[in-house]
């Protein structure tokens, strides 16, 4: 009698080919208690590092095991979701927060010069501005973007960075004398208590490349934009060492906000390297550039030199 040939049976027959417990002649059994056994030493071979192995054999929608080309394509999931990290999309972050301290590599440095009246003649002072290296705060949130290109994936980067640093600024001054003319007297002196700001809003074109199941590098380009503010020296106060005249000192002096924003550019490199599924820590090189020269202070133009190169390393969250 024909057996039937539904879907019930062919699945029987394909437990029995798998056990070796189909009615067959020894020698089929025997072939198939072999691959029987080869297929057991596959399924319990251990998982590559960063890897789940998985003993489930694909199943169809309503709960029994697929066959034919649904069948391999499952297989085809299941290669996908077990390969290992850094190979498969699955296996790299598809969003990375970075939260990092640094310093900017390079100071900053300008002058000014502003003219006066006084006495009936003209004087004039000099300041020196001088913002050396100062620590960064840096913060970014990045999207893996895409399908697997060129050995890596694609992304998206929004970035923040902000510097604020104290300034001492030296002035230079010769104030004309009070009774002779053409004999102006010079002294020099330091002003404490100014400060400069600098926030960079980045926009990034990304590139990730996953080199082991920890280790993710990632290189970046993009526009920034430029924010900042400079306390700069406008007026100066100034006496006289009586009885001669001989000296004069400073007794005061104003100061105003000059103020800029630019657009600019930058690029850099980023390395990660996850302590667990969720945490890491990282580090980079990023280096931004501007240049702009703020008119807000009449009579004192301020330029500013925006950016530079920026060493970093703190935090990374995985989600």
């Amino acid at each position: 009698m024909t057996e039937p040939t539904n879907v019930a049976t062919r699945w029987i027959d394909a437990r029995a080919l798998l056990t070796g417990m189909t009615l067959r002649p020894p020698a089929a059994r025997a072939a198939a208690v072999v691959l029987a056994l080869l297929a057991t030493a596959v399924i319990m071979r251990p998982a590559p590092a960063g890897a789940q192995a998985s003993t489930v054999a694909p199943t169809s929608a309503d709960g029994q095991p697929s066959t034919g080309a649904q069948a391999s394509a499952d297989a085809r999931a299941s290669t996908d979701a077990q390969a290992p990290a850094g190979v498969r999309m699955s296996e790299v972050p598809t969003r990375l927060f970075a939260l990092d301290f640094g310093r900017r590599l390079i100071g900053v440095q300008f002058n000014t010069i502003h003219l006066f009246l006084l006495h009936d003649e003209s004087g004039d002072f000099r300041t020196y501005y001088d913002a050396e290296r100062a620590l960064a705060l840096n913060a970014s949130l990045a999207w893996r973007l895409g399908r697997r290109r060129l050995g890596g994936y694609f992304g998206l980067g929004l970035g923040f960075s902000r510097i604020d640093k104290p300034m001492t600024v030296q002035l230079d001054a010769r104030v004309p004398h009070p009774y002779i003319l053409s004999f102006p007297r010079e002294f020099e002196t330091f002003i404490t208590g100014l400060t400069r700001r600098e926030m960079g809003i980045d926009v990034q074109g990304q590139y990730w490349r996953a080199l082991t199941d920890r280790l993710l590098l990632r290189g970046f380009a993009g526009p920034t934009i430029f924010i900042a503010r400079q306390d700069a020296v406008t007026h100066i106060g100034t006496g006289d060492v009586m009885p001669s005249f001989d000296q004069a000192f400073l007794t005061g002096h104003r100061v105003a906000v000059a103020r800029a924003t630019k657009l600019g550019y930058n690029i850099g490199a980023d390395v990660t390297w996850l302590l667990n599924d969720r945490v890491g820590l990282g580090g980079g090189v990023r280096y931004s550039r501007a240049s702009i020269t703020s008119h807000d202070i009449p009579r004192t133009p301020v330029p500013f030199a925006l950016g530079g190169p920026n060493l970093a390393g703190g935090l990374r969250l995985r989600f």
